[in-house]
């Protein structure tokens, strides 16, 4: 395994043919603009296999460090000896511990490898490892409740727009719409201005965006779209947005520009199936028929169980993170 500079990686990362959104480089560019420390790996520059990068983070109350990592980059078909060699290596490095939370579809052999490598699946896991795949090649077939609320919106006079050149107006428009979802679904975070200003800098990062007739902003949608491949990334809609349907209208909307583009999937983000709130993202998103897919999701190494358990506790009672 080697560590690579960034220009090296995002050469390399160009010749892939799935990025997840968490290893673009509009996702580098927002965790900068929070003041993460970015570290790039691989598992050899001659011959890549694997490629990501994570980001280093202090411990509370200790100044040990634990590595972060949100998914990876595949440049060809691995075996579990591939992800063991790999992740092997990157358990010795001088951290107390690592997270991986992967994005990419769950496979057997990923899996293999990270047990073989010393992983483990966490105490808890604090993101749900689902997501739903809508097929933008063949036609789309949405269930009824869709349709009637798409119709609504339609006949609200809605109007769909992407954003070409995004200002600090729209960004700050986009999180007051954040706020006001988050508000009523119980988030328990908010978004940066200035985080989601980088962003949507990079040219694989979209915002689009639908307004009523006066003009006034009702649903946002930041996706990030990699070769044939879309996926979600942040979704704020205002709290009018349930009175006329505005959400189905925009994912609509953005299917079928997608489409015309020669996209062939869009993977909706995690989805949260529960017996509580966040049980409303996955009814929403399974209107469309997608294909629900599982993620290869949360695993870790610790060097020290002790710090483990007060790192979970941390996150539950502190964080207050909800479990799934």
């Amino acid at each position: 395994m080697e560590t690579l500079e960034e220009a090296l990686y995002f050469e390399l990362q160009s010749r892939c043919s799935f990025v997840p959104f968490t290893q673009s480089e509009g996702w580098y560019n927002y965790l900068i603009a929070q003041g993460r420390k970015i570290v790039f790996f691989a598992d050899s520059v001659v011959e890549p296999n694997i490629i990501c990068f994570g980001y280093e983070q202090k411990l509370p109350f200790v100044k040990k460090k634990i590595l972060r990592l949100e998914g990876e980059c595949f440049l060809n078909k691995v075996e579990h000896s591939i992800i063991t060699s790999f992740y092997k290596k990157m358990g010795e490095l001088p951290y107390l511990g690592i997270e991986l939370n992967s994005n990419n579809e769950y496979f057997v052999d990923f899996e293999i490898g990270l047990r073989r490598a010393g992983f483990i699946r966490p105490l808890a896991s604090f993101s749900c490892p689902l997501t739903i795949e809508v097929n933008l090649i063949s036609e789309l077939n949405f269930k009824r409740n869709w349709q009637r609320n798409y119709k609504k919106s339609v006949k609200a006079g809605s109007t769909f727009i992407e954003h070409s050149n995004i200002t600090e107006r729209e960004v700050s428009m986009f999180i007051n719409m954040f706020d006001e979802m988050s508000k009523l679904k119980g988030l328990k975070y908010s978004l940066d201005v200035d985080a989601i200003s980088k962003l949507v800098t990079s040219r694989t990062i979209r915002m689009f965006s639908v307004f009523d007739q006066s003009g006034t902003p009702l649903a946002s949608r930041i996706i990030h779209v990699h070769g044939t491949t879309g996926n979600d990334v942040f979704a704020a809609n205002s709290l009018r947005a349930r009175e006329n349907g505005a959400t189905f209208f925009l994912m609509q909307n953005l299917f079928d520009t997608l489409k015309r583009e020669g996209c062939e999937s869009f993977d909706f983000g995690r989805i949260a199936p529960s017996n509580h709130a966040t049980d409303s993202v996955f009814l929403f998103k399974s209107e469309t028929r997608g294909k629900n897919i599982q993620y290869n999701g949360e695993w870790c190494l610790y060097k020290s169980k002790i710090y483990e358990l007060g790192l979970f506790g941390y996150k539950l009672w502190k964080l207050k993170k909800q479990r799934y």
